[in-house]
């Protein structure tokens, strides 16, 4: 494919199944790459300047990435004899096969971690490079458009109570409609990304948790409230 020419969109999202490739994603820098990519197609030159990483350290890079599937070549050009390629992410949203976090598992405490160190690092960017450029707002009267809803915060619960929340919390997300296939037409509106954790935390780790989110600035609670 050539320049002018119509690029490939990503896809909606991409399974991955092997703890390999889930390691290449857990790097702060190809995750920054991938997300760079979710755009407009770009070329290592470019990658390099934007970022401000030296472009001969992101060959490597770049390369890790395409041998694993996450980015893709959709178009060269020639250039003093050399093909330059012209890379774009294979997918908005990559997400862990199921049996690599099963129990009987042999990768399922390193496909955790990775899993989790991921999904923050890549959050924890977006958030911050959206919210410096203006696309995000972490006020409570912040427009729609812009609204950053956030919290972390410990509650107690009884077992009812709490199975009622994961209940809702399961409806909820199967509410949240995710994108369509590539090539379908999207539904009006805006894209939104949603990274969500609810777990028990008993014991003495529950009192260094209120300590860090008391300190954490991400809308602490006032007491932990008992239900």
């Amino acid at each position: 494919m050539h320049p002018g020419q119509s690029d490939p969109t990503p896809l909606p999202e991409m399974v991955i199944s092997d703890l390999e490739t889930l390691k290449v994603i857990s790097d702060d820098l190809r995750l920054r790459l991938i997300q760079a990519l979710r755009g407009a197609p770009r070329t290592v030159k470019e990658l390099a300047s934007e970022m401000g990483v030296p472009q001969k350290s992101l060959y490597y890079h770049v390369g890790l990435l395409e041998d694993h599937g996450l980015i893709r070549s959709v178009r060269t050009r020639l250039v003093r004899g050399i093909n330059e390629k012209w890379y774009q992410a294979t997918a908005y949203l990559i997400r862990l096969d199921n049996a690599v976090l099963a129990e009987n598992s042999p990768v399922r405490d390193e496909g955790l971690a990775a899993l989790v160190t991921t999904a923050l690092n890549q959050t924890r960017d977006d958030i911050v490079t959206r919210t410096q450029a203006g696309l995000l707002d972490p006020a409570f009267d912040a427009p729609r458009e812009r609204r950053l809803c956030s919290t972390w915060v410990l509650g107690r619960l009884s077992d009812e109570r709490a199975d009622e929340f994961y209940s809702r919390l399961d409806a909820l997300l199967r509410d949240f409609p995710v994108l369509p296939p590539a090539g379908n037409p999207r539904p009006a509106g805006h894209t939104y990304r949603l990274l969500m954790a609810f777990y028990p935390v008993d014991g003495t780790d529950a009192v260094s948790d209120q300590q860090m989110g008391d300190s954490s600035g991400v809308i602490p609670p006032d007491q932990e409230a008992e239900t």
